[in-house]
C-alpha cells in the first residue's frame, strides 16, 4: 500500500521547494488561482488576516463572518469586542495546528 504522499511534486514539500532551487530561484507560485467576489473568504489569525479581511469587506468581497454583533449593538463597541474582526471572534491566533 503506497502513502497519499508518494505522487506528490518535489514542490508539495517545504524541504525540497525552499532548500534545493539556488538562492533566488524560488517561486511559490505553482499555477495561478483566482478568487472570485462572490466566494467567501474566510480569515484566522493576526494583523495580516485583519488587514486582508479589512480589504475584502472594503472592495465588495464576500468576506465571511459566522458571528454577526446583535443589531442593536453600536458599531464601535462590537468593534471592541471582536464582531467582524475576524470571521469568529476567536480573537488573534499566532499558532494553528
Amino acid at each position: 500500500m503506497s502513502n497519499p504522499y508518494a505522487q506528490a511534486k518535489d514542490r508539495q514539500f517545504w524541504s525540497r521547494a525552499m532548500s534545493w532551487p539556488a538562492a533566488g530561484q524560488v517561486d511559490p507560485v505553482s499555477h495561478a488561482m483566482r478568487i472570485g467576489l462572490d466566494e467567501p473568504v474566510a480569515t484566522l489569525g493576526s494583523c495580516f488576516a485583519q488587514h486582508i479581511a479589512r480589504h475584502l469587506a472594503n472592495s465588495g468581497g464576500h468576506y465571511l463572518v459566522t458571528e454577526a454583533a446583535p443589531p442593536s449593538m453600536p458599531e464601535a463597541q462590537a468593534r471592541a469586542r471582536q464582531y467582524g474582526v475576524f470571521s469568529a471572534r476567536f480573537g488573534n491566533v499566532y499558532t494553528v495546528r
